[in-house]
């Protein structure tokens, strides 16, 4: 596990959301869709309606979409087993209050406590990384 993949933990929960909802939006508007009819055939015979080609452009964005949440969905599982993986407590909260929750360096410190600085979470950090990282 790289430091980046680590620091995208909180863009891809939110990249889930944004996914999911997408899915959702395509969905509704195949189900409006397939409920109207638009009706006819475009000027030149036996194409595909107006209708017929929406649903197919909206179908097209589904999976698109259905896809992308599955790599999102693998991604966020990897990066919470890596951290479910980690024996150290202390180590293990320093990765859920930077990766998971979002706090700065700052703010796990304080939330850690202890007498840990900026510098000293940053390090258990990067000294974990080292050793158990890609």
């Amino acid at each position: 596990m790289d430091f980046q993949r680590l620091e995208n933990f909180r863009y891809l929960k939110k990249a889930k959301e944004i996914c999911e909802r997408q899915i959702r939006e395509v969905i509704r508007s195949l189900g409006e869709l397939t409920g109207v009819n638009l009706g006819g055939t475009p000027a030149g015979g036996n194409r595909l309606s107006v209708q017929e080609r929406a649903i197919e452009r909206l179908e097209h964005l589904r999976r698109m979409y259905e896809y992308r949440l599955e790599r999102y969905q693998k991604e966020l599982i990897e990066v919470e087993a890596f951290i479910d993986g980690i024996d150290n407590v202390l180590t293990q909260q320093v990765f859920i209050l930077r990766f998971v929750k979002g706090y700065s360096w700052p703010k796990v410190a304080m939330e850690i406590g202890g007498g840990n600085t900026e510098d000293s979470v940053r390090k258990v950090c990067s000294r974990y990384l080292e050793k158990h990282g890609d």
